[in-house]
C-alpha cells in the first residue's frame, strides 16, 4: 500500500522522526525494509498504551498539514510502501501502524 511518512534531513541523511525505527536507530535509507519491533509502548501524547508499528499516512493532505506542525524546514514528506496492520486507535484515525514498510523516494511538494 502506498503511504506517505515524514523524516528529518540532515548532513545528507535520513532520520525517522523522535525514536528509532530499528534497534533504537533513528537513521534509515531508502530502499530498505524496515519491520516493525513489536510490543507494548505508551503513547506520548495521552499516555495510554497500544501495540506498536511504524507510523505512516495514508492520505497525503494530511500528511501535508502535518508536516506545518513543524517549524523545521529539514523535514520533508517520503512515499514509501507499507503493510498496514491498523490505524493508531490513540490518534485522530489518519495514522496508520505499520508492521513492515519501505521508504522509495521524496514526494515533490510544488508537482501536488
Amino acid at each position: 500500500m502506498k503511504l506517505y511518512k515524514i523524516f528529518e534531513e540532515k548532513n545528507g541523511k535520513l532520520y525517522n522522526l523522535f525514536h528509532g525505527m530499528v534497534a533504537g536507530d533513528r537513521e534509515v535509507e531508502i530502499g530498505v525494509e524496515y519491520q516493525n519491533r513489536d510490543k507494548m509502548i505508551r503513547d506520548g501524547g495521552n499516555n495510554r498504551y497500544y501495540r506498536s508499528g511504524i507510523h505512516a499516512h495514508y492520505d497525503v493532505k494530511f500528511t501535508k498539514e502535518w508536516l506545518k506542525r513543524f517549524d523545521s524546514t529539514n523535514r520533508h514528506i517520503y512515499i514509501c510502501e507499507g503493510e498496514v496492520r491498523e490505524d493508531k486507535a490513540t490518534s485522530d484515525g489518519k495514522v496508520s501502524l505499520c508492521d513492515k514498510i519501505t521508504i522509495l523516494h521524496k514526494y515533490e511538494m510544488e508537482n501536488n
